[in-house]
């Protein structure tokens, strides 16, 4: 018996590490990433075009906030725009609560938002700190918000 748990323990880490060198492997492409957008007092701006015909079906801003930096725990709060060609319109905001607790957020489109232009995210940081800093993960639009944990 021992010697066939030896051999399936072998096996699971062995598969591990496998799995672990090709998630890695930079020539083979993932479906998953997403781009980061870095934001802190001199760049406080993330944008992200609208690529999807669908986007006038969309009801909710998706927005990821992935990581904050926020040391003296500053009031963060964000506007969420959609900007047309020479049109900017202001969908909403949210703020971190806890101001340094990164997590899921979602504005209305007010059914605002069409097919071509861009989602733009602008960090408010009233205190003007340095030294807050928080990266943007995805920023989709969503038809509704997903409920976590709830049951079917």
């Amino acid at each position: 018996m021992k010697p066939f748990l030896a051999w399936t323990v072998l096996l699971a880490f062995a598969a591990a590490c496998d799995s672990a060198e090709r998630s890695a492997s930079p020539s083979e492409p993932t479906h998953t990433q997403t781009a980061m957008h870095d934001l802190d007092a001199a760049h406080p701006t993330a944008t992200e075009p609208v690529t999807t015909e669908d986007a006038t079906k969309a009801s909710f801003v998706e927005v990821h906030v992935e990581h904050v930096e926020n040391p003296s725990l500053a009031s963060i709060s964000f506007t969420v725009a959609y900007q047309a060609t020479a049109e900017t319109i202001t969908l909403g905001s949210f703020a971190l609560y806890p101001a340094d607790r990164p997590g899921t957020f979602i504005v209305p489109t007010q059914r605002k938002v069409r097919a071509t232009g861009a989602i733009v995210v602008t960090m408010e940081n009233p205190d003007n700190d340095a030294r807050v800093r928080v990266t943007i993960g995805e920023i989709k639009l969503i038809t509704q918000p997903s409920v976590p944990n709830a049951s079917p």
